[in-house]
């Protein structure tokens, strides 16, 4: 129950009385924070050790089986040399035939006053031909001075006269490997070039 204190007649000064409520009691009380939740760590796990793989056993190398296998090989190798070198040949076929087809002989040429004859200096082997100004390591030690002159009118002479040459020096790279049939082309075509050369040292 509230009890109210009802002031005399005589004062005049009001006295104020507190009034308790439903929640004076429940105010005055500290409030609680939830604890938070600490959740158990998983224990680690022990990882097994590697286990060595096991050698493979070694077989011992049969001898046959070792001779077909150098047999295979050797007749594989030949087959690239001549593959690879009839290949060359062609190409450098090709290469003297373009040259051969676009060169065209000047109307005249250049010589210097009391000039010599051109002459045309073979090697040894007959596979390499020697000109003015080309010459093959260890086979000639003095050519004759060149007789034509580096004007406009034997530069086309003495560039396709070059060409030639360097074309003789790339056929005497290309290697037969022991095959007849790479030998036979590689020489049918050096005689079509120096049969140029011959033709080219005459006009």
């Amino acid at each position: 129950m509230l009890y109210k204190q009802v002031p005399k007649a005589s004062e005049s000064t009001p006295v104020s009385i507190p009034v308790l409520g439903r929640n004076s009691h429940s105010a005055q009380q500290p409030q609680t924070r939830p604890q938070a939740q600490v959740k158990p760590q998983p224990s680690a796990v022990p990882t097994p050790a590697a286990v060595p793989a096991p050698e493979p056993e070694r077989k011992p190398v049969d001898p046959a089986a070792n001779a077909a296998a150098s047999t295979i090989q050797s007749h594989w190798r030949a087959h690239h040399t001549r593959t690879s070198s009839l290949t060359a040949l062609d190409r450098l076929g090709s290469q003297f035939a373009a040259l051969r087809a676009a060169f065209t002989f000047p109307a005249e040429l250049d010589f210097p006053p009391n000039a010599p004859e051109p002459t045309l200096l073979y090697s040894s082997n007959n596979i390499a031909v020697l000109t003015y100004e080309h010459q093959l390591t260890g086979l000639l030690t003095k050519l004759d001075e060149p007789t034509l002159l580096y004007s406009p009118n034997n530069i086309g002479v003495l560039t396709y006269e070059h060409q030639l040459t360097a074309l003789l020096t790339k056929l005497d790279e290309v290697e037969s490997g022991g095959e007849r049939g790479v030998r036979e082309a590689r020489k049918a075509l050096v005689k079509q070039v120096e049969a140029e050369l011959e033709e080219l040292d005459r006009k």
